[in-house]
């Protein structure tokens, strides 16, 4: 099933007496953004409810009924048949609501009659992001062990850069966001433009460095005294270039002497004694 949003911001998510999950926005462009149907199927409950303002259900081959609460302009009706991804309103804020927002629930069965707790199921383990879907950082980070990817959405890994990691533009040809992603980074590409693919929200690196499988790395451990150093040569003499971590990732292009060039095409170096 698809997400039914295409912008996933999650200010509340199932669980703790909450039977779905809430998708909301954080920025005014995703004000009023477009709902749509998470599948195939048919509108089997289209009306006002006190609580849920204009609420839908849809009835879906899978056996469960989807359920889309606090809509604005309903452009769907009872009978009508649907397909995964079309749109049937806009995110509102009808009923008993503090702010714009869809409640989206799911059930098993043919109906919702809302009496029966054990009918309802955790959204998340039936949901995928799909191609073109936006998953905001913020909820990421809160349920990111929890969002699930479509197959059909390409992985990539971030390989062949240096110590310091890949640049994360705000846009194609846009301004650094100041992320860096070190080498073996998965990523997802939802989309791509040029020489630049979009992994996230505002979030854009040079496709050139992605590779299908993820590099050989090596894991900075065990420096007692953080930072460890980066040399322009293998050798403690060499001008500080810049500084690694514990738990920072690098790929190791050369070695020599005990110490690991860790830029395929500057002399950046490091002791290979932290490198495991």
């Amino acid at each position: 099933m698809r997400y039914p949003v295409d912008y996933i911001s999650i200010p509340q998510g199932y669980g703790n007496g909450h039977k779905g999950i809430d998708f909301g926005w954080y920025s005014v462009i995703h004000h009023h953004q477009p709902i749509y149907s998470v599948d195939d199927g048919y509108v089997i409950y289209a009306k006002y409810q006190t609580t849920g303002g204009n609420v839908v259900h849809i009835k879906h081959d899978n056996g469960f009924v989807s359920e889309y609460g606090h809509l604005q302009d309903v452009c769907v009706k009872v009978g009508q048949k649907v397909t995964m991804g079309q749109q049937i309103a806009r995110m509102g804020a009808t009923g008993k609501v503090t702010g714009e927002h869809l409640h989206f629930g799911l059930c098993k069965g043919s109906k919702i009659t809302y009496t029966s707790a054990d009918q309802w199921v955790n959204p998340f383990d039936y949901l995928e992001v799909y191609k073109g879907q936006v998953v905001n950082d913020k909820a990421k980070k809160q349920y990111g062990n929890q969002i699930k990817y479509h197959a059909d959405e390409v992985i990539r890994y971030v390989y062949n850069v240096d110590d310091e990691g890949l640049v994360v533009y705000a846009a194609p040809r846009g301004r650094a966001t100041g992320e860096l992603l070190k080498a073996g980074t998965r990523v997802v590409v939802f989309d791509t433009d040029g020489h630049y693919s979009k992994i996230g929200e505002n979030r854009w690196v040079w496709s050139s460095y992605l590779a299908n499988k993820k590099p050989a790395v090596k894991t900075v451990t065990g420096v007692a005294n953080p930072p460890l150093n980066v040399r322009n040569k293998p050798s403690t003499s060499g001008k500080v270039v810049g500084k690694l971590y514990n738990g920072d990732t690098v790929q190791v292009y050369k070695t020599k002497n005990g110490w690991a060039k860790v830029s395929r095409e500057e002399e950046r170096w490091t002791s290979g004694n932290y490198l495991k």
